[in-house]
Formats: C-alpha cells, sequence, structure tokens
C-alpha cells in the first residue's frame, strides 16, 4: 500500500521554500506493507537512535476511496481492497439517514504527530475514529474569507467580454400566435 511520509506531519500543505516561495506539498509517497507501517508507528522517535524526535511522519492518508464506495476511482483495484471484508461499506446509521451510500469510504491510519491542513471538503463526512483521537476546527461557509487564502496556487482566468449575436437572425424564425 502507499503510505505518505513526511518529516513534520504536514502533507498537502502550504510549505516556505529557503527562497521565501510558499508551495503546496505533497507528502512522499512509500510502498510498504501494513506490518511495516503497524512496526514504525510503534517505535517512538528516540528508538530511531536519537534523543531528539527527529523521525519521519509515516501515515496512511488518501482520497478517491482507498477503501471503496461507489464514488471510487477504480472500485475492482483499489488499494485496501484485502480489508473490505474487515471494514463495513459505510457508516449505517449515515446510510439510513441520507438514503445513499457514501462515494467514497477512506482509511486514515497514523499517530498524533500528522495533522491535516485548514481545507474545505466539497462532501459531507462522516468519521468514525476507531481507537484514539482526530480533532477538529470545523468554521462555517460564512468565516471562509478569514483563512487569509491567497490565489497564487493558481492560474488567474482572463475574463473576455463577448458580444452575443442572436441565432437564428432576426426575421427568419417563424412564430405562431395561438
Amino acid at each position: 500500500m502507499t503510505v505518505a511520509v513526511t518529516p513534520d506531519g504536514l502533507a498537502d500543505a502550504v510549505k516556505v521554500s529557503d527562497d521565501g516561495q510558499p508551495y503546496f506539498t505533497e507528502p512522499y509517497a512509500e510502498k510498504m506493507t501494513m506490518n511495516q507501517l503497524f512496526d514504525v508507528l510503534r517505535k517512538t522517535p528516540t528508538e530511531y537512535g536519537s534523543a531528539i524526535p527527529t523521525r519521519d511522519v509515516y501515515y496512511l492518508q488518501s482520497q478517491n476511496g482507498n477503501l471503496g464506495g461507489s464514488g471510487c476511482i477504480d472500485n475492482e483495484t483499489y488499494e485496501l481492497k484485502p480489508l473490505s471484508g474487515d471494514v463495513t461499506p459505510d457508516v449505517p446509521w449515515a446510510t439510513e439517514a441520507l438514503d445513499r451510500r457514501p462515494d467514497a469510504v477512506n482509511l486514515w491510519i497514523g499517530d498524533s504527530r500528522s495533522i491535516t491542513s485548514v481545507h474545505s471538503d466539497p462532501y459531507e463526512n462522516i468519521y468514525t475514529v476507531i481507537r484514539g483521537e482526530k480533532h477538529f476546527t470545523l468554521l462555517p461557509p460564512t468565516e471562509g474569507y478569514c483563512l487569509d487564502a491567497e490565489g497564487g496556487f493558481y492560474r488567474r482566468a482572463v475574463i473576455q467580454t463577448r458580444k452575443i449575436h442572436p441565432f437564428p437572425p432576426r426575421g427568419t424564425t417563424l412564430y405562431f400566435s395561438i
């Protein structure tokens, strides 16, 4: 499976480089088995031979249905398919309340050092925590302007005024009064 690896637990985040320029960064993706991931997560940073916690942060994280779901990019080959017999494909009360199955089901595994950056999500999310804690700060859409988001990561659109021409040309369409 693919595991995210970062030096500080921040994946999919804006980082400022040595030249002072902000960049959107993604984690390094490392292939490993579930047992290898669990071995890494069980070790404390000092078990890596340093008194200072400097080891990289490993965690399983992905979108688009790593456990499947009706909106999964490829339901036949999703990466964690072997776990499908051990994990329910939905949260039953949510499926009943929303009268539909989830578009995607994702599994996240990590330790307390992995952090989710502030972001907006086009989906309604239901989270189930099996073990440990996950802390959320939820902001209403009306407060989005307070996030001081910058548009520097996207190319700005050039809007051109277009002249509209009627089609078909006036006087060429049959009109019947009823």
